[in-house]
């Protein structure tokens, strides 16, 4: 569970989550090099978490956030340069334990015929179940689950439901994912307007137990607001080290193949917005914006994450880094997302984590 989410600070929660209204960002604290920062700290007792922000960092935490905001001029427009580095001191899961699970979950949809023999051995497929309309079908080649976005969902999940479902209405998009070269065995997931869909091969060779790279191709097709906009081939490159007391993980994004956009840009503020940033030049700004995020300002290297768990005696210790270029003023062909914070229990993605969890408890 990301600890972050027990805290209830409107204000710093907003600038996590990448929304940089004026009033907000300056409620941050400055370091020594006068760039804008936000650190917590977390200590477990009795079962219960203690939370600080701006702690003092010279003591001992079970758990340690740190994010800068460094401000800088680009091709005459601002951007942020945001570095975030979490440290964190309890036993957990590891991504070797993660990569078993993967493994014996995909065994599992090549080999079964029916959704019901599969979520019955699977908490968060369950889950899933649950919350959309599962769909399954199988033949020689290949597996595929689809989860339907239903009235059920929009009922459990209406938070969820209003952003996702909207976003999956307004675009089309594809992401192959290949394990260690193994070009006839990509895994894919894809979407129609209202589901998404895991296309799983059979009689794959690829090793999803101790896979050491893992490539990414996403292709996206967003129509909105009178454009389409249309990304093909954005890669990202993992690499994956997984040892008997440490594993190590390192991603980036590499290169994209084509952008293009088309179509007459029309945009209606809603009504009751006032701190609301339209871009004068479309085009340009989606360029820099996708530039910044696979070459960065330098040139030398776009958005990139670095993770460590390792095993040191009977404590295991996580230290996980990452660093994106953003355009300051932000802009999405979604539409602003809401500022509402989701209770733990009315948060998608932290249910679905939960019944993850218990996924790799079984293995």
């Amino acid at each position: 569970m990301e600890i972050r989410k027990l805290d209830s600070n409107l204000s710093y929660s907003k600038v996590l989550s990448g929304n940089y209204a004026k009033d907000d960002f300056a409620k941050l604290q400055k370091n020594e090099t006068a760039v804008s920062f936000l650190s917590l700290a977390g200590d477990r007792k009795l079962g219960q978490w203690n939370l600080e922000w701006y702690p003092d960092t010279s003591k001992q935490h079970d758990y340690l956030f740190l994010q800068t905001f460094e401000q800088k001029e680009w091709k005459g427009n601002q951007i942020l340069l945001v570095d975030r580095n979490i440290k964190s001191n309890w036993n957990g899961f590891y991504p070797k334990d993660f990569f078993l699970w993967l493994d014996s979950f995909i065994s599992l949809v090549q080999k079964e015929e029916k959704i019901e023999n599969i979520y019955t051995l699977s908490p968060s497929i369950e889950f899933l179940c649950q919350t959309f309309e599962c769909y399954f079908a199988t033949n020689e080649g290949y597996s595929e689950l689809e989860f339907q976005f239903t009235e059920k969902t929009k009922s459990r999940f209406p938070d969820f439901y209003q952003r996702f479902a909207n976003r999956l209405e307004k675009s089309k998009f594809k992401l192959k994912i290949t394990i260690d070269k193994h070009q006839n065995d990509t895994l894919e997931i894809f979407n129609s307007p209202k589901s998404i869909i895991f296309h799983f091969p059979k009689n794959t060779d690829a090793n999803f137990k101790q896979p050491k790279h893992i490539h990414f191709e996403f292709d996206i097709k967003i129509n909105a607001y009178g454009v389409q906009y249309d990304i093909k081939g954005l890669q990202y490159e993992l690499s994956v080290k997984l040892d008997k007391n440490i594993d190590q993980l390192y991603g980036k994004f590499t290169k994209y193949k084509e952008r293009k956009l088309q179509g007459n840009f029309l945009y209606f503020i809603p009504t009751g917005i006032i701190d609301f940033f339209i871009p004068g030049n479309l085009d340009e700004y989606l360029g820099q914006s996708l530039h910044l995020l696979v070459y960065g300002s330098s040139g030398k290297g776009g958005s990139h994450l670095s993770a460590v768990y390792e095993k040191k005696g009977n404590l295991q210790v996580n230290q996980i880094s990452s660093h994106t270029e953003i355009m300051f003023s932000k802009f999405s062909l979604f539409g602003a997302d809401t500022n509402k914070v989701v209770r733990p229990e009315n948060d998608f993605f932290l249910q679905w984590e939960n019944t993850l969890l218990l996924d790799l408890n079984r293995h």
